[in-house]
């Protein structure tokens, strides 16, 4: 595998994280009423999903979905934490820094041959 694929499945990640980033500011605004349908961080996350989507599709035709998932999985959960302190200064405990590692651990031994 290329670095430019390990690239490719990073934006992956990236992408699905930040439309969850983007679908979660919609949510804050209104839950769903008429206002949702018109909010520009629902069509924009949907869109960065739509995006992921194709780039996903393209990936799995050039690689082993056994490796695939668990390395975009892993890099989504770190983006995830990340981006919800960021954006909305959740907390980042020592608990969820565990978890997430050992998820990682176990991601990476999934995906070893």
């Amino acid at each position: 595998m290329t670095t430019f694929f390990f690239l490719e499945l990073t934006i992956i990640a990236l992408l699905n994280a930040a439309a969850q980033v983007f679908i979660k500011k919609a949510s804050i605004v209104s839950w769903f009423d008429w206002s949702t349908i018109f909010n520009k961080n629902l069509w924009l996350g949907g869109l960065l999903y739509v995006v992921g989507f194709f780039l996903w599709v393209k990936a799995l035709n050039q690689g082993e979905l056994t490796f695939i998932v668990p390395f975009t999985t892993s890099l989504m959960y770190i983006a995830t934490i990340f981006f919800g302190w960021y954006f909305f200064r959740e907390q980042i405990t020592t608990i969820r820094v565990v978890g997430i590692l050992v998820i990682c651990v176990g991601m990476f031994l999934v995906m070893k041959k």
